[in-house]
């Protein structure tokens, strides 16, 4: 992906993912805290488990040029975090989510286009800026179509992501 493509593309991920978030606070209240299907998390432990791992691609040197440490064990954050979604009210962790993004967006529109290219290595993989974070706009849309999917099964609607954020603002 050249270079000028990457950083609009994940700037306007992260732009997209920042509306998405804001129309998230309209969910009722025991949906929010409700499975999304039986054995999978809840809106609340979906949302709760980005937290954690932006910080990480904020401060573990992904967008800051330092060296990087590795990552946390993935099951333990995630086991952590969904506790942390089941016990933490609705509004306060939107607002944890939005606020690592607002940064993470922040930092990625003020990162030159060069540093997108630059390589780095992560659990033995060698990648560059561009394709680790593209790597989680996927992981991104996956989790935000689960959520979307459930909102329409829910309601028994057939919206589509922005008909949803129409409808809730």
């Amino acid at each position: 992906m050249r270079k000028l493509t990457c950083k609009y593309k994940i700037i306007n991920h992260q732009k997209n993912m920042i509306q998405w978030g804001n129309s998230l606070g309209k969910i009722p209240h025991p949906i929010w805290f409700q499975p999304i299907e039986d054995g999978k998390w809840s809106v609340a432990e979906i949302i709760s488990h980005f937290i954690p791992w932006d910080k990480f691609v904020i401060n573990a040197a992904v967008l800051t040029n330092a060296v990087l440490c590795p990552p946390p064990d993935r099951e333990l954050m995630n086991k952590i975090v969904a506790i942390k979604g089941r016990k933490h009210e609705q509004s306060i962790t939107i607002k944890h989510f939005l606020n690592g993004r607002e940064r993470m967006f922040s930092m990625l529109e003020a990162m030159k286009m060069h540093h997108f290219e630059k390589g780095f290595s992560i659990g033995g993989s060698k990648l560059t800026i561009c394709t680790y974070l593209d790597g989680l706009v996927s992981h991104d849309l996956h989790h935000k179509a689960q959520i979307n999917g459930y909102i329409n099964r829910t309601y028994n609607l057939n919206l589509t992501t922005d008909r949803w954020q129409a409808m809730v603002e």
